[in-house]
């Protein structure tokens, strides 16, 4: 959980620069620099789907096709330098398609930040993920797609709750973590999609490539998803 000052966000200190991700006390026994990799990427995915050929049709980077270190609370959420380099944590990332991290879920970042500053908000956010992510072997059945002998899962889902405490109203946000999807299922959608009342996601959040992203109330997530935040039956944060 984190908090947006929307009267102070878009001051954020834009000259420090980026800190390479640390693993600190987390992951006892995994090398998580080397799982992100994109040389241990294509290792792991060989093993798992059991073709080197079809490994390197799904990790195609000059299509952003790789797993990057998704942020779950961003750098761009807080305003010094000290906050934002405390986001450089593996234990505050998770494996997200580059198309998608730098797609809608970064556009959704943005107008997140943009909604606070101009609303003069303060905007409470949860964010996790959900699921793990399938992908279809080289005999066509689906595999859990992991990282690290299985210690990392890849999402399927990356979810975001936007909270106004002072309007009591609130919205959640779900991508999908999957660029190779043709079609999008009822299966795919788990609530009722809400984003067409929801006027400040102005992005292309239909757009499988950079990760199709739908919404929800914050009750239906969490009938869904039950360690979403139970805030009860808040209206939408339009």
């Amino acid at each position: 959980m984190t908090v947006i000052r929307g009267a102070s966000i878009l001051a954020d200190d834009e000259s420090n620069t980026r800190p390479p991700f640390r693993q600190g006390s987390f992951f006892a026994g995994i090398n998580v620099n080397r799982a992100y990799l994109q040389t241990s990427q294509m290792a792991t995915f060989t093993r798992i789907l059991g073709s080197a050929e079809l490994a390197r049709r799904y990790l195609d980077p000059s299509k952003s096709w790789y797993l990057s270190r998704g942020h779950l609370a961003p750098d761009g959420d807080f305003v010094d330098a000290a906050s934002q380099d405390m986001t450089y944590y593996y234990i505050n990332c998770a494996p997200q398609w580059q198309s998608f991290n730098n797609g809608n879920w970064k556009a959704l970042e943005t107008a997140v930040r943009n909604l606070a500053s101009g609303r003069i908000a303060d905007f409470t956010i949860y964010t996790g993920t959900f699921g793990i992510l399938t992908l279809a072997d080289v005999h066509g059945r689906q595999k859990p797609i992991t990282l690290a002998d299985g210690k990392i899962p890849v999402p399927k889902y990356y979810w975001k709750v936007i909270h106004d405490p002072a309007s009591g109203k609130a919205t959640a946000v779900v991508g999908i973590n999957n660029p190779y999807l043709t079609v999008i299922t009822g299966a795919d959608v788990f609530c009722p999609d809400v984003c067409n009342q929801v006027t400040w996601i102005k992005f292309e959040r239909t757009r499988l490539a950079n990760g199709y992203t739908f919404c929800c109330t914050v009750q239906s997530l969490r009938k869904i998803i039950s360690y979403s935040p139970d805030l009860g039956n808040l209206p939408l944060l339009i």
